[in-house]
């Protein structure tokens, strides 16, 4: 599996479940959940988004458990980079996630899933990475605005002209570019993210 030294704990079981949860909702590619995890975290579940003005530091190595623990309450958490509303959509917390492991995690990220209506959806890698960061855009024309201001202001770097608003083919384009600084991922997906499954 892709990026499968990055994955902390239990290793073998953490694969055969994300393999399990692509087979449960018809995802062609087990792999690609391992890449959006990297992406999204570097598939490391105590990962806190950190914002300006946040405790901690944007920097993994100069972060610290106790910064990373006071920003769950209100930032995107763990492998799969879960915001606090929705982690009590599908019952937990932010706080919890952060105690849990990688495995345990999974079984969350696949009831976000359940609760999206995702099986036999995910068509490409994009799909994947669209119905975790912004799920209206799913199946969007690549016109189609993820949000608006709010959304672009707190994801600067996905509004690649700096209109203040993020499109669908915006955000293909910034997976694109996050892909190719990453070559391994990047050369397992191009090969089945440009056409449909």
């Amino acid at each position: 599996m892709v990026f499968d030294s990055y994955i902390r704990d239990n290793k073998d079981a953490v694969i055969a479940k994300i393999v399990r949860i692509a087979g449960l909702i018809g995802c062609p590619k087990p792999d690609w959940f391992n890449i959006l995890f990297y992406l999204e975290s570097g598939v490391n579940p105590k990962a806190v988004n950190w914002q300006k003005g946040d405790p901690g530091s944007a920097n993994p190595s100069k972060d610290t458990d106790a910064a990373r623990r006071q920003r769950c309450v209100k930032r995107a958490t763990g492998i799969f980079q879960c915001m606090p509303s929705t982690a009590r959509a599908i019952g937990t917390t932010t706080q919890a996630l952060y105690d849990m492991n990688t495995l345990q995690q999974l079984d969350y990220y696949y009831k976000y899933l359940q609760l999206l209506g995702a099986k036999n959806r995910i068509k490409s890698f994009y799909d994947l990475y669209i119905i975790n960061f912004y799920p209206v855009a799913l199946g969007k024309a690549d016109n189609f605005v993820m949000g608006g201001a709010a959304v672009a202001a707190q994801n600067s770097s996905l509004d690649l002209n700096h209109n203040g608003a993020i499109t669908v083919g915006e955000f293909k384009q910034s997976i694109d570019n996050r892909l190719k600084s990453v070559k391994t991922a990047y050369d397992f997906v191009i090969e089945t993210v440009k056409k449909k499954v």
